[in-house]
């Protein structure tokens, strides 16, 4: 098993693990509070009779369950955006075959693609066929990108991708769609007639019947260039928004005799068998078929799995995100546990003498331990169910705020908020374990208190730990007793 795989299954059982764990111990108060339900009234009526004290208790737990449940939303809405980025760029295209120049996967802009015979497009095909592989659909392609003008005004774009397909492979590709969603093949057009996308259209002030220059070799004086009449405008959908670029469309053989590319595409593209999302699980099994066709055939041809590629770039930067904001909020989430202690210690603090006449009346010290448990894990839950709320609250302030101080890049990207229910699970377990930690470790402390120092509202001396170690002489013996008196010892 790969070592990236391991990792995901070892956070998935130490999260199980975490999670079982609260939920045990949440049952053992629960259990202990049900075999004493005196002890439970105790700890609810606390919380109920200090109801503002309560809110503003909860107020200040929550910091750390929302610092943690908003970073975690901020790399669930970066995950949805770049992802879904990729299936808008790629559409149907899982894999390809190509001989790549330069470019690509990390790099800025489009790979380039050097041509290749077409003769390489059935070839990978048919052995794809003999395999049985898990695809739909394989096809070939010509694209290069190119100066392009507007004769017909004074527009024009230094790199415009010019494609060429042939509509008898396409079928598992999708259609292109005119803009009023009627389907526009590239077989019924004319001699040097293309389609233009909606980015083209735009980029080149494009209307159907435009005539462009395309410029395919720049070095020749003349006879580098096509004059193509525009057909129509299609969506900038599919195919036709193949890595978000300006593009103009022709058949296939067309578009080789037009371009001087007679007999050649430059790539093999493949769609695996599911929707634009699901095909990619095949992914490794169709790369490993391709290379072995590549390898049999001796092609020096390269298989890239492109989807995949794209979608593992997409989340481990979302990632990346994510741990930044934790690592930022690491600080508050700190600060956050030492409030926990000090309010919870505060909270304590004024009753203490309620809890040793509690002591001194028959309360056990596992007793008391219980109830100040008890009480914890109430305000545990409500301040990591709010604290939430509260994350997802200031997750979509960060996302909102980032769209409009950073407009997206590429008309029709959408920064919409988004969030696994799953990440709000793991906050809210987050939230409680920091909660359960210092109450139970304050709990403890407190459960511990001595009996008469808490009744006289004695401070305790400096350096001790609340008579751990062994009682002092004043808890030895009975109020009035003379000294070297030793009273009775209470449970």
């Amino acid at each position: 098993m790969a070592s990236e795989d391991l990792v995901p299954l070892l956070l998935q059982a130490g999260g199980g693990i975490l999670a079982a764990f609260l939920i045990g111990l949440t049952l053992l108060v629960a259990y202990r509070a049900a075999r004493a339900p005196v002890i439970a009234r105790m700890a609810a009526r606390n919380i109920l009779r200090r109801k503002r004290r309560f809110a503003l208790v909860v107020g200040g737990l929550m910091i750390g369950t929302a610092i943690i449940a908003s970073s975690l939303v901020i790399g669930d809405t970066l995950e949805y955006i770049f992802v879904n980025d990729v299936y808008v760029r790629l559409h149907a295209v899982d894999e390809y075959v190509a001989r790549e120049m330069g470019g690509g996967l990390g790099t800025p802009g489009p790979p380039v693609l050097a041509p290749i015979p077409e003769s390489t497009f059935p070839a990978l095909r048919d052995y794809l066929d003999s395999q049985q592989s898990a695809v739909d659909g394989v096809a070939p392609a010509l694209m290069q990108s190119m100066p392009v003008e507007n004769l017909n005004g004074s527009q024009g774009s230094p790199s415009v991708l010019v494609v060429g397909y042939n509509d008898s492979y396409e079928g598992a590709f999708g259609p292109l769609l005119r803009r009023d969603g009627a389907e526009a093949p590239l077989s019924s057009l004319g001699p040097l007639e293309a389609y233009v996308n909606e980015r083209a259209g735009r980029e080149l002030a494009v209307e159907e019947g435009h005539q462009l220059r395309l410029v395919f070799d720049s070095t020749k004086a003349a006879g580098g260039f096509a004059v193509v009449r525009v057909g129509g405008i299609v969506q900038d959908w599919g195919k036709a928004n193949w890595e978000r670029q300006p593009q103009i469309l022709m058949d296939l053989s067309e578009a080789q005799r037009s371009l001087n590319y007679t007999g050649l595409i430059n790539i093999v593209r493949v769609s695996n068998v599911g929707d634009v999302q699901a095909g990619v699980v095949h992914s490794a099994a169709v790369s490993r078929d391709l290379n072995r066709a590549v390898i049999l055939n001796q092609m020096p041809l390269t298989v890239t799995e492109v989807k995949a590629d794209r979608l593992r770039e997409a989340k481990e930067f979302s990632q990346e995100v994510e741990e930044v904001f934790l690592l930022m909020g690491a600080f508050s989430i700190t600060s956050g546990m030492l409030l926990i202690v000090n309010v919870f210690t505060m909270l304590v603090g004024e009753r203490k003498g309620e809890l040793g006449v509690a002591r001194a009346i028959g309360v056990t010290r596992s007793q008391l331990l219980t109830m100040l448990v008890a009480e914890g894990v109430l305000y545990g839950l409500a301040s990591a169910a709010v604290g939430v709320l509260a994350g997802l609250g200031l997750g979509f302030l960060v996302v909102y705020a980032f769209g409009v101080i950073f407009p997206p890049p590429e008309a029709g990207m959408v920064l919409g908020f988004h969030f696994d229910p799953i990440s709000l699970v793991v906050a809210f377990t987050a939230g409680l374990v920091v909660t359960y930690l210092t109450v139970g470790a304050a709990a403890l402390y407190f459960s511990r208190l001595n009996i008469v120092r808490a009744i006289r509202d004695i401070p305790e001396p400096s350096g001790g730990r609340m008579g751990w170690r062994r009682p002092s002489k004043i808890s030895q013996r009975s109020p009035g007793a003379p000294p070297g008196a030793s009273g009775p010892r209470l449970p």
